[in-house]
């Protein structure tokens, strides 16, 4: 029982004419008379009947056009959703972080930045470990990855890469923490001597940042505690004289904590961007890249 057939019911009931059957359904008159025909020949049942110029239902045609109007009614509404659906996805752009990027999103005016482009398109954000987020990308359930630097930024492939943002890595503590009262803004590694321990973030690309500098000074932090989350890693500080090494980027300026400067020479914090090079619109990424960075808010 084809769709067709179905539409031929419901259109003879309404327009009584095949002429008017034949243009609403966008086919010729004879292809609509043999129609016809054959559904009487198929089902062994009456359907139509003519009576002064106009194709009426017999009483058994009547008892199924409250079937057709469903059949047909049922398909519209599955055509109008797989078209929403459609455009829907069209216009849905992911974003996936590693939770340092979910942090420089919060805390900088990244998401206001991204306010422009709503009427193009529905941008949402999640976030994910390192390891998910590329697999994500290939997977295509994610459009564009933002995390810090790291070896696979290196592999052109079937990426593409761009920096959008860059920060040193600094000395985190509470606002109210006796070295960042004491401190003057000048560190030195004498200062830190008994103060050494510090709160980890679990975050290989801020990890490298650490060791490089540890490297070059010769200088190396005890470790007490870590955290997969700059959230944990803030609230720790926040309630304990603890501090931690950490990309001025990731730290919210609303007076809860300090932050000063490492001696020395201090490695920048890179986050990136990587997306397909066969993303189907490369001018959205493109805009979206731009409005992230910082200099997009000058």
């Amino acid at each position: 029982m084809s769709l067709l057939k179905m539409k031929l019911i419901v259109y003879i009931d309404r327009y009584k004419q095949i002429t008017a059957v034949a243009n609403a359904l966008e086919l010729k008159q004879p292809t609509i008379s043999f129609h016809m025909k054959k559904m009487e020949e198929e089902w062994g049942v009456k359907l139509f009947e003519s009576r002064t110029g106009k194709v009426l239902l017999t009483p058994s045609g009547k008892m199924l056009l409250n079937y057709a109007l469903q059949i047909t009614a049922l398909y519209d509404e599955a055509m109008t959703r797989l078209s929403v659906m459609h455009e829907s996805k069209r216009k849905r752009f992911v974003i996936g972080c590693s939770n340092s990027a979910a942090a420089y999103m919060a805390y900088s005016s990244a998401l206001r930045q991204l306010q422009p482009l709503r009427e193009i398109a529905n941008i949402s954000v999640s976030v994910h470990e390192r390891e998910e987020l590329f697999d994500k990308l290939e997977q295509g359930t994610v459009d564009l990855v933002l995390c810090g630097e790291d070896r696979i930024h290196g592999d052109g492939g079937n990426y593409r890469h761009q920096a959008i943002s860059s920060a040193a890595l600094k000395l985190v503590g509470a606002s109210t923490h006796p070295l960042m009262e004491a401190g003057g803004g000048v560190l030195s590694s004498d200062m830190l001597s008994d103060k050494a321990e510090t709160v980890e973030l679990i975050d290989v690309s801020v990890q490298q940042c650490i060791a490089q500098w540890s490297q070059s000074e010769n200088h190396y932090f005890h470790t007490g505690i870590s955290y997969g989350s700059v959230e944990l890693i803030l609230n720790h500080l926040a309630d304990a004289e603890s501090l931690a090494l950490l990309p001025e980027c990731l730290v919210p300026r609303d007076g809860r904590y300090a932050i000063l400067p490492l001696w020395g020479d201090v490695p920048s914090w890179k986050l990136v961007a990587s997306w397909s090079r066969h993303y189907w619109d490369q001018e959205l990424i493109a805009s979206i890249t731009r409005l992230l960075s910082p200099d997009s808010a000058s």
